[in-house]
């Protein structure tokens, strides 16, 4: 028989959207609908921990503040550099293995932070070298462990896919923001606290523990493990009634190998390129706010501040304005404009050191640095999503292409300090200049991603993703053929895919037929719930179906995407 008791939780979705929902909810499935209002704290609490998370504010500070102020050779700090990159490869991967599988993501994060405040603080206490050394490598440990694991608590809160990519952003604005106004208080402490300035470290030590305070206020219970890891969950009824196909359990899907993973050549190529980007971007703002610094030890932070908030407020406009557009453009081509808007910038400051050697103009040339990783930084978790959704492999995932950027980030800092030293800044910059070409090209060449879908559920089901599509799907199907006078057999599945293969009889199903086979489903009168078509995405379908990846639906394609729906009749018709 057609099990469609089996389906009882899909009309939970056209109800959810009622103005009743929350009590339907309740009342049917026993749901607790304090759950929505634990989402809606989890965000607020999550935009206010980036808000006040030290992630990238202080290194071009502590370069300042050591080069210029104590007098250290400047190749100290590419080494610094460095071996915060070498903890990182070492650390990033296992440590973003754990918290794909570790419960307690939640305290793991608080003590990270609480960790990097300490050692963030502790630049404003020594000058020696081995202790900062020291002090730096243990905060690089704290970061591979909060970064990626605040980008999961983006996917664990989240309660439906269409909201992801925005929320993302979202919080790249609220971090922004936040750096905006420590790197104004920083620029306020260091010229008006001259030379006494190292309280502005303390300052964002003290954001950090603020972030921390933060992440502990977030309910546990609105954060979903596995939502978390990008790992799929499966409703399946197994009930021989239609009061115990009413009960749902739910199916961890296979967590796919890592090897599976390092293999995968989509996920190679774009961990290069995060490699080769941040390895021609990472050493520019530095470089060129120690050249503006150099000489003028009273106003040398307050430049820095000035780079920092232009870069800052730019960066934070560009991920506000990706909010409204990153559903719309494909992420890899606006990867591709923030590899030009690097190219411009590091050709204009080269240019303006020549001809034009002006503080004020170079510093503004960091508007483009805050557009460039406005987009990098907003697309980075999202295009880790796109290549791991259903893996499970999330945080591992995420924590290799991480390896890649503090890898890249290292290795700049360490090759333009290096050729500073040797030869001269112009000659820095246009090395950097070289390596983001290459980088580009390697992103147009080699990069790919599946598309960014657009979930067409307008509000959360506890129960829905992308596997009730599946189930949607199929049940629809299987109503069309009685609708045909057709029986659940090959037979019956083979009438209904010559049904669909109605524009050009190939043997063979495109897209274009299965949008019209789609509106055919949603505008018939004899189908019951019609209105469930409307929570299938075409792409998602397609390309589910669409196992080889071919652009075309083959009928053995078509049969083992159907044939749960009764898998004893195709057993025995098979047979």
């Amino acid at each position: 028989k057609i099990i469609h008791n089996q389906f009882i939780h899909q009309n939970l979705i056209s109800r959810y959207s009622s103005s009743n929902s929350m009590k339907v909810l309740d009342q049917e499935k026993g749901i607790d609908a304090s759950l929505f209002n634990k989402t809606d704290l989890a965000k607020k609490y999550l935009l206010m921990a980036n808000f006040f998370v030290e992630t990238n504010r202080l290194e071009p500070f502590v370069a300042v503040y050591f080069v210029v102020l104590i007098g250290w050779n400047p190749l100290n700090i590419g080494i610094i550099a460095a071996v915060v990159s070498v903890v990182s490869i070492l650390f990033q991967i296992p440590v973003g293995d754990f918290l794909d599988k570790t419960p307690y993501k939640k305290t793991v994060t608080v003590i990270a932070l609480l960790v990097a405040s300490i050692t963030t603080a502790c630049v404003g206490w020594t000058d020696n070298f081995l202790v900062v050394l020291v002090a730096k490598a243990i905060e690089g440990v704290a970061a591979v462990i909060f970064l990626p694991a605040l980008t999961a608590f983006v996917f664990g809160i989240c309660t439906v896919t269409e909201e992801i990519p925005r929320f993302i952003a979202t919080n790249e604005v609220s971090n922004k923001i936040g750096s905006t106004l420590f790197t104004l208080c920083c620029g306020l402490i260091t010229y008006f606290l001259y030379p006494d300035i190292a309280s502005m470290f303390y300052l964002l030590g003290a954001g950090g523990v603020t972030a921390a305070f933060f992440i502990a206020l977030i309910p546990s219970s609105a954060i979903d493990m596995d939502r978390a890891r990008q790992l799929r969950r499966e409703a399946v009824g197994e009930g021989e009634s239609d009061e115990e196909d009413e009960e749902w359990v739910e199916n961890m899907s296979e967590v796919v190998s890592y090897s599976a993973v390092l293999k995968d050549r989509k996920i190679l190529a774009f961990a290069v390129a995060t490699f080769l980007y941040h390895f021609a971007n990472a050493g520019v703002l530095p470089l060129l706010v120690q050249y503006v610094a150099t000489g003028n030890e009273r106003t040398s932070m307050v430049f820095t501040s000035a780079s920092l908030l232009t870069t800052y407020v730019f960066q934070g406009i560009t991920a506000q304005a990706l909010r409204s557009i990153i559903e719309k453009v494909a992420p890899k081509n606006l990867l591709i404009a923030a590899h030009f808007v690097l190219i411009i910038r590091c050709t204009m400051i080269i240019s303006m050191i020549q001809w034009w050697d002006n503080d004020y103009t170079l510093i503004a040339t960091q508007a483009l640095d805050g557009v460039g990783a406005g987009i990098y930084d907003t697309l980075l978790p999202l295009m880790v999503s796109l290549l791991t959704g259903g893996t499970g492999r999330f945080g591992f995932t995420y924590s290799l292409i991480l390896t890649c950027w503090r890898l890249g980030h290292g290795a700049s800092f360490l090759l333009g300090e290096a050729i500073v030293h040797a030869v001269s800044y112009q000659a820095a910059f246009l090395t950097l200049v070289g390596i983001a070409i290459f980088s580009l090209l390697w992103l147009v060449i080699l990069v790919d991603h599946p598309p960014l879908l657009a979930n067409k559920i307008q509000r959360f089901n506890p129960f829905f993703d992308e596997e009730m599509m599946k189930v949607v799907f199929r049940k629809r199907v299987l109503a069309y053929m009685r609708e045909i006078g057709g029986e659940f057999s090959i037979d019956g599945l083979n009438d209904v895919f010559l049904s669909i293969d109605e524009i050009d009889k190939n043997g063979t199903l495109e897209k274009d037929e299965m949008a019209l086979f789609l509106e055919k489903l949603s505008d018939s009168s004899n189908l019951e719930s019609a209105e469930e078509i409307d929570h299938i995405d075409l792409d998602a379908l397609f390309r589910a179906i669409d196992t080889d990846g071919n652009g075309k639906i083959e009928f053995a394609e078509f049969v083992n995407y159907l044939k749960d729906a009764e898998q004893d009749a195709l057993s025995v018709a098979s047979a």
